[in-house]
C-alpha cells in the first residue's frame, strides 16, 4: 500500500513539496466554472465558503447596517430566511436543469417557462 502511496504522491505534491489533500488542485469555485455551473455555487455554497474562510464577505454576513450603525447579527439570524428559501427554490431548478442537458431529457422548454417563472416570482 506504501508503494502505491508513493507512486501517486507526486500527482499530488505543490510546488513546496507539500502533499495537498485534495484530488483537484483547482478550488471547488475553480471547477464549478470550468463546467458552467458557477451560479449554482455561489447560491449557497460561496456565501457558506466565505463564512467558513473568514474573508470579508463571510463576516460581513455576521452584521447589519441600519442608518449608519454596524450591529453584529451572527447566527440563528432571520436575517438569511430569504437566501436560504431562494436557494431552495433556485437549487431544484439547478438540478433539473443540469439532469436534462446531461441526458438529453427534451424538458428545455419546460425547465425555460420555470426559470421565467422563478425570475418573476423572486424580482418582487
Amino acid at each position: 500500500m506504501e508503494d502505491d502511496y508513493n507512486q501517486a504522491r507526486a500527482r499530488f505534491t505543490d510546488s513546496k513539496g507539500r502533499v495537498r489533500f485534495q484530488w483537484s488542485s483547482r478550488s471547488i469555485r475553480e471547477m464549478a466554472t470550468e463546467v458552467g455551473r458557477h451560479q449554482e455555487y455561489e447560491l449557497p455554497y460561496g456565501v457558506a465558503c466565505s463564512i467558513h474562510h473568514g474573508n470579508f464577505e463571510g463576516l460581513a454576513r455576521l452584521f447589519t447596517s441600519h442608518a449608519g450603525e454596524v450591529t453584529p447579527d451572527p447566527p440563528p439570524s432571520l436575517a438569511w430566511v430569504k437566501d436560504a428559501l431562494l436557494a431552495a427554490h433556485t437549487n431544484p431548478w439547478f438540478a433539473l436543469a443540469t439532469l436534462d442537458e446531461a441526458c438529453g431529457l427534451g424538458f428545455s422548454e419546460q425547465l425555460e417557462a420555470a426559470q421565467k417563472d422563478h425570475a418573476r416570482v423572486w424580482q418582487a
